[in-house]
């Protein structure tokens, strides 16, 4: 891996991490011009992974932003993080839940998502927002609760029968008029935070440390990567993420004591990034994410696809996804703390 530095007052400011992938199948751009105006900076330093360019899997996409994690915790020092992120909600969430809460970071929140208009400043004027939290379906003894996070657009109850069998519960995290429109301030967040540990209490105060959360999200980004980094990995019960496609919802992702999981229905047999042979590991170790300064900001991924197939060779398959459709496994990647 390599990392490039600008000059001395880059490395006096946060490290910068840039995540840019898909969403939908539209690119989804960090430019560095919006970076340095949101920071207020001719340059800055830190890595960027642009997803963008290459076909990956959930799993692949999932296996680089773990890495990225990693080298930016370790490379940033004692520095803070400032974190630029943009991509399918499940994403945003693991990438928060490696992140973790530990260490001084800021997620900031895009306003116009398409370059040259992308701007990740905040709102000054304090929103008068509504927060509404509680049960909508709430039967006894189940295991099972659906929370339906309708913040930035409303999720109807009858999806969730499209996406759930069995018996479950529903609650549901929302404001007085949820809209896409919003721009947001960093209050907003903070509350956000405030009133999903509220739910998250009482949900187990009513269904016990048992319970399983489904969460059908409509969120901003960064409100997706702050509930990631608060997904306290000892004390919150298993989080399962659905994200949706085509109108309907899908079960991606789940958050563990730690872990990011994709389970295809065998949750005990798990191709695990962290106890691949050695040869694998080496390469993995080889294909790190670029360090990039500012002049270097349209730089793009080129070694992805040889992350997929680094990691596809340990297991004999030429992609990723081929190991989770035949074998039914999980691809789990480490909790950057272990």
């Amino acid at each position: 891996m390599t990392q490039t530095h600008t000059d001395s007052a880059a490395d006096a400011g946060p490290f910068v991490l840039r995540v840019g992938a898909p969403i939908n199948g539209s690119h989804s751009i960090v430019s560095a011009e919006a970076v340095n105006a949101t920071l207020g900076v001719a340059t800055f330093s830190g890595c960027h992974l642009n997803l963008n360019q290459v076909q990956l899997d959930l799993a692949a996409q999932l296996a680089r932003t773990h890495e990225v994690v990693v080298q930016a915790k370790r490379d940033a020092g004692e520095r803070s993080l400032a974190i630029f992120a943009l991509g399918p909600m499940p994403l945003l969430f693991a990438l928060g839940y490696w992140l973790g809460d530990h260490r001084p970071l800021e997620v900031f929140q895009p306003y116009r998502l398409v370059p040259p208009s992308q701007t990740w400043t905040w709102a000054v004027e304090p929103n008068s927002l509504c927060w509404k939290n509680g049960g909508l379906q709430t039967p006894p003894q189940v295991e099972d609760v659906v929370v339906l996070l309708s913040v930035s657009g409303q999720i109807e109850q009858d999806l969730v029968g499209r996406a759930m069998s069995g018996r479950y519960a529903i609650y549901e995290l929302t404001l007085a008029n949820p809209l896409p429109t919003h721009r947001w301030t960093q209050e907003d967040v903070t509350h956000f935070v405030k009133h999903w540990h509220e739910l998250l209490g009482r949900i187990g105060q009513k269904f016990g440390s048992t319970a399983r959360i489904h969460l059908f999200p409509a969120l901003p980004v960064a409100m997706c990567v702050r509930l990631g980094c608060h997904a306290l990995s000892k004390k919150d019960p298993p989080i399962h993420v659905y994200d949706r496609d085509d109108g309907d919802f899908h079960y991606c992702l789940t958050l563990d004591r730690g872990e990011v999981t994709i389970n295809n229905g065998q949750p005990n047999t798990q191709l695990s990034v962290s106890s691949l042979n050695g040869d694998a590991i080496e390469r993995l170790n080889d294909l790190g994410v670029e360090h990039v300064e500012q002049k270097d900001r349209d730089l793009v991924e080129p070694r992805s696809k040889r992350l997929v197939k680094a990691l596809a060779t340990a297991v004999g398959k030429k992609f990723v996804g081929d190991v989770v459709d035949e074998i039914g496994a999980s691809v789990h990647m480490p909790s950057t703390d272990e």
